[in-house]
């Protein structure tokens, strides 16, 4: 059909409708967002869950919307199910019962992985239009500029352009810089915790060289200075020494076995084998602890001359038996060898005096 216009009305013979009105524009202004009045509708994060539609100017369904200042509203709480994608969108109403335009947010489905956005309405009468997508994590209280991508500038809600006008990005590329932001701060805290991890192993480990080392040295300051009193026959003292690793083991028949390491060399230094003998009526009638030294060479250089601590192997047994007249009696017995301080030139031996035994367990 033929239309024309304007012309005055004389008498009423001369009407015309909105979209009469707005059908001037076609194919001098496409559909979409103006460039240069406002923000564009920028949308930005709020602070919590709210977010911030900036001013701007579009022209869709031969319509305008103006919004002339910030507009704020506020996304629903996330749901505990699933990631969703909500978007805000620009909806042009023009049935008779509404005849409206708006700016609304248009929620999505929650889903456990790779959310969408929600399917907008694109009909006769009622289309939507997207200014942004917003992504909300499953328990998520804080929405952040990381989460919001602009959709204002694309295929679905491009910008309105004149001859030889370029396209001004920078608030796209501000979402995006936000977003690689984002990334690399996560990136940059997982190295960090990589290195920090790194550094405490290394840390321990130096640690647990260290006290091996001054372990060693205090062992052959002692053995020099005659501090040493057959330290090297007491179990339990070795077993909490620096430098050494005691382990406890409830074996299977009812005994305990108790072992110690050096830990620079992991060399198994003594053993304790510890058994409970039981009369038949169920209580302990003795406690039988066999301890076993092997034999171990310790090395430092002290004013030059190197000196060697050479411990010999020994066996040595002590029975604790439990009397019934209240008594326990006590014996040690069975020691095999004994422990000698060798100098660098082999010259010189010291021994340790027998009644030292007491102090073996």
């Amino acid at each position: 059909m033929f239309t024309f216009g304007f012309y005055n009305s004389l008498d009423g013979d001369r009407r015309y409708n909105a979209e009469q009105f707005g059908s001037l524009f076609d194919g001098i202004i496409r559909p979409g967002v103006f460039m240069h009045v406002g923000e564009r509708f920028f949308v930005q994060a709020d602070g919590g869950l709210g977010i911030r539609i900036a001013s701007g100017r579009a022209w869709f369904d031969n319509t305008w919307s103006y919004n002339d200042d910030n507009m704020f509203l506020t996304i629903t709480s996330a749901n505990p199910l699933g990631d969703r994608i909500d978007v805000v969108a620009l909806e042009v109403d023009r049935r008779d019962d509404s005849r409206t335009n708006s700016i609304r947010i248009i929620e999505g489905a929650p889903v456990s992985a790779s959310p969408v956005p929600p399917t907008l309405i694109r009909s006769e009468y009622v289309n939507q239009y997207p200014l942004a997508h917003i992504l909300v994590p499953r328990g998520i209280t804080n929405i952040t500029q990381a989460h919001i991508t602009n959709m204002v500038g694309t295929s679905q809600t491009p910008f309105v352009t004149g001859p030889l006008e370029t396209i001004n990005l920078d608030q796209q590329l501000a979402q995006w810089q936000a977003q690689w932001l984002a990334m690399f701060n996560n990136q940059q805290t997982n190295w960090q915790n990589q290195t920090d991890e790194q550094q405490r192993l290394w840390l321990l480990h130096m640690d647990i060289l260290n006290s091996s080392y001054l372990e060693l040295i205090n062992l052959i300051y002692a053995l020099e200075t005659g501090l040493f009193v057959l330290i090297n026959n007491n179990f339990d003292d070795w077993s909490v020494r620096n430098g050494c690793r005691h382990h406890v083991a409830f074996q299977g028949n009812g005994s305990i076995l108790e072992t110690i390491h050096i830990i620079s060399s992991n060399f198994l230094l003594a053993q304790k084998v510890t058994t409970f003998n039981n009369r038949p009526d169920g209580s302990t009638e003795s406690v039988v602890e066999v301890v076993q030294f092997r034999p171990y060479i310790m090395e430092d250089t002290f004013g030059g001359t190197v000196r060697r601590v050479v411990t010999t192997g020994n066996t040595m047994t002590r029975i604790t038996t439990f009397n019934t007249d209240g008594t326990i009696t006590a014996i040690i017995s069975g020691v095999s060898g004994t422990l000698a301080l060798l100098d660098s030139a082999m010259n010189q031996l010291v021994t340790n005096a027998m009644e030292n035994l007491a102090v073996w367990e």
